[in-house]
């Protein structure tokens, strides 16, 4: 039988979640004319019909304000392979794209080459859940899928399939 803990050790409970594979995404918008984007593993699709996706950003990043009012984003689910951009985006800092090749989308917001899969999203909702905010966004175009292999986050580290 397992026991039941009252209180949560903020780091235990990060190493225990750490065990939960996810993909990993840069999610990427336009601000003041400028490209930004950061590195998340909290995608999640949340509806099918309509497409509905979601990602989370922390209220302590300097890019939560940016993220919290953008209107379009780029989803980029990031391949096998794309250890690099996982990394640059995940740095500290508002520029992170440095001298990484991009071309505007649909949306306006930056297209990143030889991501596994690229969705371009229009902003629906903000809610603050604990010290993250969940971003609610809806799926306004799909890119061809480029490749089969996902790069993963686990334990802590970066991984192939």
């Amino acid at each position: 039988m397992t026991q039941v803990v009252d209180t949560v050790d903020q780091r235990q409970l990060r190493t225990a979640l750490g065990h939960f594979a996810t993909g990993i995404a840069v999610v990427t918008t336009v601000a003041d004319g400028e490209p930004i984007g950061m590195t998340v593993n909290s995608l999640c699709s949340v509806s099918l019909s309509p497409p509905i996706l979601l990602f989370c950003v922390g209220h302590r990043s300097q890019l939560h304000p940016v993220f919290t009012a953008a209107q379009h984003f780029a989803v980029h689910v990031l391949a096998s392979g794309q250890e690099q951009v996982c990394s640059q985006f995940a740095r500290p800092g508002r520029s992170r794209f440095g001298d990484l090749p991009w071309q505007p989308g649909h949306t306006g917001s930056p297209l990143l080459p030889n991501s596994l899969v690229t969705l371009e999203c229009a902003a629906e909702r903000v809610i603050t859940a604990g010290d993250h905010d969940i971003v609610l966004m809806s799926v306004q175009h799909l890119h061809p899928l480029c490749g089969d292999t996902p790069l993963l986050f686990f334990a802590g580290d970066v991984r192939d399939l």
